[in-house]
């Protein structure tokens, strides 16, 4: 059983949950309830920080590629394939040496104006953007 509840945020946060939700097609009553359920996931079990600084990364991408049409990561090809993109680009931000990675590619860009879709490359860019931006967002170091 459902139940509602009211949340108190700022404009600025409530306008990226409308546009993350407005570019993964969704209400954003809905993006919220799929970004806390992701955010209870297991903890990775390791005494190695930068082991468990991966692991965190990979399990943020692997969360992100659930959301992009509903399929698990490895039913999904586009999904698996920005996957196994993106796992090389995680290993030197955790080391302290991220390559230039900017910018940010909302869920908007799979369908381009024109028909086409990205390389898988380009999407797994913008997912390392992401994580590298939001970790730059709450202070903490890449």
């Amino acid at each position: 059983m459902d139940v509602q509840t009211s949340l108190r945020m700022s404009k600025e946060l409530r306008d990226r949950l409308a546009q993350a939700a407005e570019d993964n097609g969704r209400a954003i009553g809905e993006e919220i309830r799929r970004r806390l359920e992701a955010s209870f996931g297991p903890a990775p079990s390791t005494s190695d920080p930068k082991t468990a600084a991966l692991l965190n990364r990979i399990d943020d991408m692997v969360g992100s590629a659930g959301l992009m049409n509903d399929l698990p990561w490895h039913e999904d090809p586009l999904a698996n394939a920005v996957l196994r993109a993106a796992l090389p680009m995680l290993v030197p931000v955790v080391l302290g040496e991220p390559k230039a990675i900017e910018g940010r590619i909302g869920w908007a860009i799979y369908g381009k104006p024109d028909g086409s879709f990205p390389e898988p490359a380009e999407i797994a860019r913008g997912w390392v953007a992401a994580i590298l931006a939001a970790e730059r967002e709450k202070g903490q170091k890449p």
